[in-house]
């Protein structure tokens, strides 16, 4: 079976999902999304015993006061030494037992 997907160039490919909507309805459509994800990884993690659970809410939403984190990636993470690697989880360890 052939699958064609036309698109035009030209006029900036495939129509996307966002065309034409106010910013709001944009950000009420991804935070029904992020609920939509939070609530089955949440399922999912009660059904098989874990007690840990997502919130897809900012922590300025949820009251939690914290300097947001550099996202280093692997690239960076391998940049560093042993003593820095043991620094960034000491710090991201205390970090976490914040938040909760």
């Amino acid at each position: 079976m052939d699958f064609v997907i036309e698109v035009n160039p030209e006029l900036g490919g495939c129509k996307k999902d966002s065309g034409g909507k106010d910013r709001s309805v944009l950000k009420g459509d991804l935070m029904t999304t992020r609920a939509s994800w939070a609530q089955l990884q949440n399922s999912s993690l009660e059904k098989y015993g874990h007690e840990a659970r997502v919130d897809h809410r900012s922590n300025k939403v949820r009251g939690i006061e914290r300097t947001p984190e550099k996202h280093l990636g692997p690239i960076g993470i391998k940049k560093m030494t042993p003593q820095e690697k043991t620094e960034y989880s000491g710090k991201r360890q205390g970090l976490q037992q914040q938040s909760f």
